[in-house]
C-alpha cells in the first residue's frame, strides 16, 4: 500500500482507508480499487472469450498466481484438512485475509476452484484438479455435482461483469452436451469428464485462451502488423487464413479492426510461440501429398474460428466499436480517467498516423471512421458518467 494512504477502523471495527493527501476516504483497499481499474481497462476487447481470459490474467498478476503451483494450493488445503469431503464447508473471510468482503463467507470449494484457475498448471492439471473437486466417492463426476461446479465458475464470471456471455443460461446446456454419451443420472469418469473440457465447452472457453495469452506475452514476433504496422509484435499474433501475407497484432485482433480486403469472417490463425509460417505451410502440403495426419503444436498455433459469429461477443451499437459495453468494476471517477487514458491513447495513434504518412487515403479514411466511433462511444459514457455523478 502507498505510503500516502492508512488503514484506520470506525467504531464498529470495520477497516477503511484514508488517504493523507488528498484526505480520500474509502472502503476498499487501495491496491483492491487499482486491480478493478486494471479489470476495466480490459472492456476494450470485442470479443467476450479473449475479455474473459484477459480479466483472469490481470487477477493473476496482480495477486501473483503465476508464481503458485496447482500442487502448492492443493497440498495447502489437505494440510488445514480441508479435502474433497469439507468443499461444502464455508470459511469467514476473515480465514482469507481479509481480501474479500468485510462480512460474509465463502465455501471451500469456491476458494479452491478460483485459486486453481488462477495457479501456474497447465490445463490437463487444472482438469484434473477440477475432476477431483467434483467426483463424488465412486469417483464419477453427476450432473448435480457438475451444476455446482459450473455455478460457482458463473459465480466469478459474474463478479468481472461478464455474465452476459457466460452467465447461468450456459449452466444448463453445458451439463447436457457433457452427458450427452451418459443418459440418465449416471455419473461420468474421469477420461470422459476431461474429454469434455478438452473439447472447450462455452461456459469454459476462456481457460485454453488464458493459457495462450501467458505463454505469448514475452514473445517477439518480427513481423509487422499490417493494420495498424506496429513492428515488431509482442503477444499473440494471428495471420489470416484467406488473405495473403495479412498479419495482425493482439490488440488489432482483439478490438475487431480489419483494413485492406481483410473481413471479420475470415479465419485466423493464431500463434503463442515464435513459429515458421512457410515451414508450416510445406509441412501441410507435405502431409496432404502423402495422405499422413497432421500435428500441429497446440502451444503455439490454433486456428480461430470467425469470431464475429457470435454476435453477443460484438457491439450492439457500433461494429467497430473499441470499448465493449460491460459495465465497469469502479467507481465513476475512476472510470473517467479511463476515458481520458482512451482518448489520449487514440489521440497518440492518429498523430502518429499522419506524422508517418505511410499509408493510402483508403486507410487513413477507415481509420477516422473508426476514430469517430470511438469519440461517439465515449461521449455517451461521459452522458452517463453525468447523471451518475
Amino acid at each position: 500500500m502507498s505510503a500516502s494512504w492508512r488503514k484506520v477502523e470506525n467504531e464498529d471495527g470495520f477497516p477503511y482507508y484514508i488517504n493523507e493527501a488528498t484526505n480520500l476516504k474509502q472502503w476498499d483497499h487501495p491496491k483492491f480499487v487499482d486491480l478493478r481499474q486494471r479489470l476495466d481497462d480490459c472492456n476494450y476487447v470485442k470479443y467476450s472469450t479473449y475479455r474473459v481470459a484477459l480479466k483472469f490474467r490481470v487477477l493473476q498478476n496482480a495477486l501473483h498466481m503465476d508464481e503458485v503451483p496447482l500442487s502448492i494450493i492443493a497440498g495447502v488445503f489437505e494440510r488445514h484438512r480441508l479435502g474433497a469431503n469439507e468443499s461444502s464447508l464455508c470459511l469467514e473471510s476473515c480465514d482469507l485475509e481479509a481480501v474479500l468482503d468485510r462480512q460474509g463467507k465463502i465455501q471451500v470449494s469456491s476458494t479452491k476452484i478460483v485459486l486453481s484457475m488462477l495457479s501456474n498448471c497447465t490445463s490437463i492439471d487444472l482438469y484434473k484438479f477440477i475432476f477431483e473437486l467434483c467426483a463424488d466417492h465412486n469417483n464419477c463426476v453427476t450432473r448435480l455435482r457438475l451444476q455446482s461446479l459450473l455455478t460457482k465458475i458463473v459465480e466469478i464470471t459474474t463478479f468481472l461483469h461478464e455474465d452476459a456471455s457466460f452467465g447461468p443460461h450456459l449452466v444448463n446446456t453445458s451439463i447436457e452436451n457433457c452427458f450427452s454419451n451418459s443418459p440418465g443420472l449416471v455419473g461420468i469418469n474421469e477420461s470422459m469428464f476431461i474429454a469434455w473440457l478438452e473439447k472447450g465447452p462455452k461456459i469454459l472457453s476462456f481457460i485454453p485462451i488464458l493459457h495462450r495469452i501467458k505463454i505469448a506475452e514475452a514473445v517477439i514476433h518480427s513481423v509487422k502488423c499490417s493494420t495498424c504496422r506496429t513492428n515488431p509484435l509482442m503477444g499473440l499474433r494471428y495471420k489470416c487464413m484467406k488473405c495473403s501475407r495479412y498479419t495482425q497484432c493482439q490488440r488489432c485482433f482483439f478490438t475487431g479492426r480489419t483494413s485492406h480486403s481483410h473481413k471479420l469472417t475470415h479465419s485466423m490463425r493464431e500463434y503463442c510461440t515464435q513459429a515458421n509460417d512457410y515451414g508450416h505451410t510445406f509441412i501441410k502440403k507435405i502431409c496432404g501429398l502423402l495422405h499422413c495426419s497432421q500435428k500441429v503444436n497446440d502451444s503455439t498455433v490454433v486456428e480461430t474460428k470467425p469470431l464475429c459469429a457470435e454476435k453477443h461477443c460484438l457491439q450492439k451499437s457500433y461494429s467497430k466499436e473499441v470499448l465493449c459495453d460491460i459495465e465497469p468494476l469502479s467507481a465513476p471517477q475512476t472510470q473517467l480517467q479511463v476515458i481520458i487514458r482512451q482518448l489520449e491513447l487514440q489521440n497518440r495513434e492518429l498523430h502518429q498516423i499522419l506524422l508517418l504518412g505511410s499509408h493510402s487515403d483508403k486507410e487513413i479514411r477507415r481509420y477516422l471512421e473508426e476514430h469517430r466511433m470511438h469519440v461517439a462511444a465515449q461521449i455517451q459514457k461521459l452522458k452517463i458518467l453525468k447523471v451518475r455523478i
